[in-house]
């Protein structure tokens, strides 16, 4: 312990993809309807065709009265408009599901006997007025049948629902304009208005007339930049360091993927996590583990509870939902966003799907960290129907399909549509996660070449061909498909592609001694794969072709890691972070202009309060809890079961073979505490001790350190602390004590609940002293006067 600081789209079953339109923040005025159930939408949600923040909520929860008055509505930017709305239905409801975008859980509705509902918009600002305005009215998709009038003024539109049973995430906007010819869709537009006032009207033929929402999108507003770059950016899964040809296979082809490094920059020291879950995290935030609660996959106490010493805290499955994820700050940014493939970051009941964190399509992406499921087992194939049981992916009529093309071809078709706009395509592939399965043409091909020596089996290397085919055509139709946004250029040339993988290959782990673990590859030199802390685990290819601006062909040797894209894409598009959004990493633009560019050997932190299992027969661990810290070339594990340390020079040591904690004491010390105090900063949870429930302490330092709680400077805490709390309270001749010490709950104030409160943690296992200090190097034992101590920890 020590001093520290206080902290804490639209499927191809309809035809056509939506055009969902990207507004700047004060053109966009937006009504909900929530009811002030779990999944009401936040005023600074992302939701809606329209990308949009500072919804504002027509209801006062938790009342369900079919009317109510709003005056003074707030733009997307939370200014306030001066237009007023008020409504009045038969009455209002919410599924409370929050499934895929939490404004079109709650409606406003009538049944087809009941009055048309009526919503009233006065006092449309001149912002909106003089340029002219689009009314975008959301209704109610569960209906199987339903038929909707919409209409303002003589201006009418007919909607009619799809059968299907709830919003899946995907706006399609219906354009009916007799009954004969109402279309199938989720929300209609009244475009061109001009008026400072209006009335929508809506009235259920069959069915209910439910509204979800409205927006009033300012046409002036409603265009993106032009200049903006697009942004493909691709994820293989489990794809180890070296299994690229040319960084060192000896068996796999990627002829694609040694194509784009070529033409672009490539990163040796890409750093991720140990497996899947934690990296999509911190993409899709910016942030480290400890400040999502995601460290790790499903459960973070995996493997014989008998062979763990500790257990570990619990591990969130999803974002919180409030969180402005990467692609929200994308759409807001005037962005197409489009997800494909694996999504693994909260299921449909968390309101965790893509379509709710900010994608305006997705197709594959759900709570499953596995290939697509067939008949409950992991497939890469999909059934005679052509259907895969993941989202978006339905029946197609080609038997058998390989997922990875599947979801190349979808992508290619969204790319198609969205040439106006600019794009964010975040293709985050299944392949090479287990089980292995190709396609049996590729596994012939490689049954024919000759086995490598540190790679060798044909049906990994056909899932590696599968993924670098899909590469090559992604980046194939971008070379030769004209820019819609920039006349006599191709996309390509405004285009960011980018290469990363998640986490290390499967394999590696018979090289540090773990027998009976699957292994499908090899990361040598690197020790060990998925789900350890050594760089098998961790250190992944990352390559980027950014024509015009990323010279070709060079070597970038800075240390990234996937909470830099959140920034960095910020950055690109020229917007400022979310407010009260922490960011823990770099813009790495000026890397990618320049080869010689760092970031001053920046740290990188892992905190993996968990464990992952190597064997189940074998009760043997591909990692147990631990934190790791890389500064420059050297990197420093701990391991809490064991309190071991370990340190390496990787500028010498890429293998982590030869531990130097005891021999370089005084880089270990160094690096330890600023690891400590990350830990601190970022409000790290710790694992406890199974037989006692008390929390491990912290990697400890060479002191004694001011400690919370540690009254008599001791360097640590003991049953001598409350009897010094205790002395000073009641006996005046009793010496200083440092006040931030001897304040061992840290309610500010020194009393009888100090000692109390030390005995509880001493004594009954009750909970430690809390540490709102920052490092700040020894603080000595001896008499203290006054308050010295708040100079030597300030």
């Amino acid at each position: 312990m020590s001093c520290r600081v206080l902290s804490f789209i639209l499927p191809a079953v309809f035809g056509f993809y939506a055009t969902l339109v990207a507004a700047d923040p004060d053109g966009v005025i937006s009504v909900n309807f929530s009811i002030g159930d779990s999944t009401s939408v936040a005023v600074t949600s992302v939701e809606g065709a329209v990308a949009s923040r500072h919804w504002n909520n027509a209801i006062s929860p938790p009342r369900r009265a079919g009317s109510g008055v709003l005056g003074n509505l707030l733009d997307s930017s939370g200014t306030a408009s001066g237009a007023s709305f008020a409504f009045q239905a038969a009455y209002v409801n919410s599924n409370g599901n929050g499934r895929n975008g939490r404004m079109m859980d709650a409606w406003a509705a009538n049944g087809a006997g009941d009055s048309p509902n009526s919503f009233s918009f006065r006092g449309v600002p001149p912002s909106f007025t003089d340029g002219g305005y689009d009314v975008y009215v959301y209704y109610d998709p569960q209906t199987v049948g339903g038929l909707f009038r919409f209409a303002i003024g003589e201006d009418v539109v007919f909607g009619s629902e799809p059968a299907r049973r709830q919003f899946d995430g995907h706006f399609v906007e219906a354009r009916g304009s007799t009954v004969a010819n109402a279309a199938i869709g989720n929300y209609v537009v009244f475009r061109e208005l001009t008026a400072g006032s209006f009335d929508l009207v809506v009235s259920a033929r069959s069915g209910r007339g439910a509204v979800n929402g409205i927006q009033l999108v300012s046409r002036a507003r409603a265009q993106a930049p032009a200049a903006l770059p697009n942004v493909v950016f691709i994820l293989a899964d489990d794809f180890g360091w070296t299994d690229i040809r040319s960084w060192g296979s000896d068996y796999y082809l990627t002829p694609h993927l040694d194509r784009l490094s070529e033409q672009g920059m490539r990163f040796p020291q890409a750093y991720a996590f140990p497996n899947c879950m934690p990296f999509r995290a911190a993409l899709m935030s910016g942030q480290y583990a400890p400040r999502t609660g995601v460290y790790t996959v499903n459960s973070s106490n995996r493997g014989n509870a008998a062979n763990r010493l500790l257990d570990a805290p619990p591990n969130r499955r999803s974002l919180d939902f409030e969180l402005v994820t990467l692609a929200e700050s994308m759409r807001l940014a005037g962005y197409a966003t489009g997800h494909f493939g694996k999504w693994h970051l909260g299921g449909e009941n968390e309101g965790g799907y893509p379509t709710a964190q900010g994608f305006e399509v997705n197709y594959g992406g759900a709570d499953r960290g596995v290939p697509p499921a067939r008949n409950g087992s992991a497939n890469y194939f999909s059934d005679a129907n052509g259907t895969f049981a993941v989202p978006h992916l339905e029946a197609n009529g080609i038997a058998n399909q390989y997922v990875t093309d599947r979801l190349t071809t979808e992508a290619l078709d969204w790319l198609e549509s969205e040439k106006e706009r600019p794009f964010f395509l975040y293709f985050s592939h299944f392949s090479v996660h287990l089980p292995k399965q190709a396609k049996a043409e590729d596994i012939a091909l490689f049954n024919r070449l000759p086995r490598g020596e540190r790679h060798n089996d044909p049906v990994y290397a056909a899932m590696i061909k599968a993924m670098d085919d899909s590469i090559g055509a992604v980046v194939d139709y971008l070379e030769t498909t004209d820019s819609v946004r920039s006349p006599g250029r191709k996309l390509i040339d405004n285009t960011m592609v980018i290469f990363y993988s998640d986490n290390g290959g499967v394999g590696g782990y018979s090289d540090i001694g773990i027998r009976g673990a699957t292994e499908v590859t090899r990361q040598a030199p690197l020790k060990s794969g998925k789900g350890s802390l050594y760089e098998g685990g961790v250190r992944v290819p990352f390559m980027i072709r950014w024509d015009g601006h990323v010279p070709a062909g060079t070597v970038n040797e800075t240390q990234v890691a996937p909470i830099d894209w959140y920034p960095t894409f910020l950055a690109l598009a020229g917007v400022e972070a979310p407010q009260g959004h922490v960011l823990d990493g770099e813009n790495l633009l000026p890397l990618f202009r320049d080869p010689g560019a760092s970031l001053e050997q920046r740290p990188l932190f892992w905190h993996f309060p968990c464990y992952t299992q190597a064997s189940t027969q074998l009760g043997t661990w591909r990692s147990k809890p631990c934190s790791i810290i890389r500064r420059g070339d050297w990197k420093l594990h701990y391991y809490y079961e064991e309190e071991r340390y370990e340190l390496y020079d990787l500028a010498g040591d890429i293998g982590e073979t030869t531990n130097l904690a005891e021999t370089r004491s005084e880089i270990q010390q160094d690096l330890a505490r600023q690891l400590r105090a990350w830990l601190v900063e970022t409000g790290a949870d710790l694992p406890t001790v199974r037989t006692t429930g008390r929390t491990v302490g912290l990697p400890p330092v060479n002191g004694p350190f001011l400690v919370r709680g540690d009254c008599d400077s001791s360097g640590e805490v003991n049953i001598t602390d409350p009897i010094c709390v205790l002395e000073h309270l009641f006996l005046d001749s009793f010496r200083q004590v440092c006040f931030r010490s001897a304040d061992a709950d840290g309610n500010g104030d020194l009393n009888i609940t100090d000692p109390i409160f030390l005995l509880n943690y001493l004594f009954l296992g009750g909970a430690p002293p809390p540490e709102p200090f920052p490092e700040c190097g020894p603080f000595f034992a001896g008499p203290l006067p006054g308050e010295s101590c708040e100079t030597a920890c300030p």
